[in-house]
């Protein structure tokens, strides 16, 4: 997320609206901005303290693919 980007009224990251480079469709930017949502709401919050870790947590994977992303 840039610096200073919009945040929508639950903080997320508004979703994207400018035009799509091919070959990418409609379906690429829902899922690209399903997945953002994603992080931002479920995964941030940990982030922190998995970076001082050094580590990843295998719930990531599993909540992903209760998402259907993996």
């Amino acid at each position: 997320m840039a610096a200073g980007e919009p945040l929508t009224d639950r903080g997320l990251p508004a979703a994207t609206t400018p035009g799509l480079m091919p070959p990418f469709t409609v379906e690429h930017r829902q899922l690209r901005d399903a997945i953002r949502r994603f992080v931002y709401s479920d995964r941030a919050p940990q982030a922190d303290e998995w970076e001082v870790e050094r580590r990843l947590m295998n719930i990531v994977f599993e909540r992903m693919f209760e998402h259907g992303y993996i």
